[in-house]
């Protein structure tokens, strides 16, 4: 691949010592929580898990090794999804007690994953909307744009991070919200498409989608391969495009290995992107999702950040928890415990 994002060179100091103190603080407060603990103390009961899995909890001889064994009951006890193929949606609370479902939406409240994490102020080299399905992707696009709009951050390159994967049930039925959904086949697209619609409604002209974008297919062997793309939404005249907006939007999706899900998931996302900017150590880059998933997610784009020296921070929505089911919660919070341990890991 020898497209390339050119970098706008850093004017900010950026002290690496702090950053990482600072990365160590937030991956030591969700490891270390005690609402953490008390879940897999209460969801160890509820499935049957060893008391010595829960007794090597409090026994551990250091706190690097109780990060690493709280990320690993978590995983065993609230992974729901691992090696299943299905979708966070998907996710039911059928074998769940009440007793569980109420700890786990506690835990989620008291890990703030439910909170707005507002757009910090400040110049990013890159300002990037992580993919979902339509109506996140929509609601992120919305909420970076207003943020820039605002003023309150700017960037020169804008950049939609989504996959080639075809839209699902759960894009097209909400076509009556989003019509554009009708024009789009797969993810990428839709995260062009609301670029446009931000602009439109709010009474701007509309940049242009670059539909020419080649397809790359990568193949390893029969059970693994993708494609991707990196295609570009301009504005036809440098008259028709607003003062505050990014002089170049472009939307990627990465190449991934095919496991149990057939589309890159936020890392192998993150490693493409980081693969394809010229970056620099103290560059600022930000990225926009919305909770619960935020904060896995953080985690994980700052652990990947970490050799480069690139400074990360993470902003999004914050959403009602009722909308979600337990299950789908405490796979969350699964999630984040690894990501976050294996933040604490590099960070050693």
């Amino acid at each position: 691949m020898t497209t390339h994002i050119d970098r706008i060179p850093s004017q900010e100091h950026f002290d690496s010592r702090d950053y990482r103190e600072r990365l160590q603080r937030e991956a030591e407060e969700i490891l270390f929580h005690p609402s953490l603990a008390h879940l897999l103390t209460v969801a160890a009961e509820e499935h049957n898990i060893s008391e010595a899995s829960i007794e090597a909890l409090a026994n551990t001889p250091d706190t690097y090794t109780y990060a690493l064994t709280v990320a690993k009951l978590a995983k065993t006890i609230l992974d729901r999804r691992e090696g299943s193929g299905i979708e966070r949606h998907q996710l039911r609370d059928d074998d769940l007690s009440s007793r569980m479902r109420e700890t786990i939406r506690r835990t989620v409240n008291e890990l703030h994953m439910t909170t707005e994490t507002p757009v910090p102020s400040g110049s990013f080299e890159i300002a990037a909307v992580l993919g979902a399905t339509v109506a996140p992707i929509a609601k992120r696009t919305d909420y970076l744009y207003d943020a820039l709009e605002a003023g309150t951050a700017n960037t020169s390159i804008l950049i939609g991070l989504g996959a080639e994967r075809r839209l699902l049930d759960v894009d097209t039925k909400y076509a009556h919200l989003y019509p554009y959904v009708s024009a789009a086949e797969v993810e990428t697209e839709l995260l062009a498409h609301a670029a446009q619609d931000w602009f439109t409604k709010n009474g701007y002209t509309a940049p242009v989608i670059d539909r020419s974008a080649p397809i790359e297919t990568f193949t390893k062997d029969a059970t693994l391969g993708s494609s991707h793309r990196i295609q570009t939404v301009t504005f036809e005249d440098e008259q028709s495009r607003p003062g505050w907006a990014p002089g170049m939007i472009i939307n990627l999706s990465a190449p991934f290995q095919k496991t149990h899900h057939p589309r890159a998931n936020t890392g192998e996302t993150v490693r493409f992107l980081l693969a394809l900017a010229d970056l620099a150590p103290g560059d600022r880059l930000l990225f926009v999702s919305s909770q619960p998933y935020l904060l896995g997610q953080k985690f994980e784009i700052q652990r990947l950040c970490l050799e480069a020296g690139v400074e990360v921070e993470v902003a999004g929505y914050g959403i009602d928890s009722a909308r979600l089911s337990a299950s789908a919660l405490g796979d969350e919070i699964a999630k984040a415990t690894a990501k976050a341990a294996a933040l604490y890991t590099a960070l050693r």
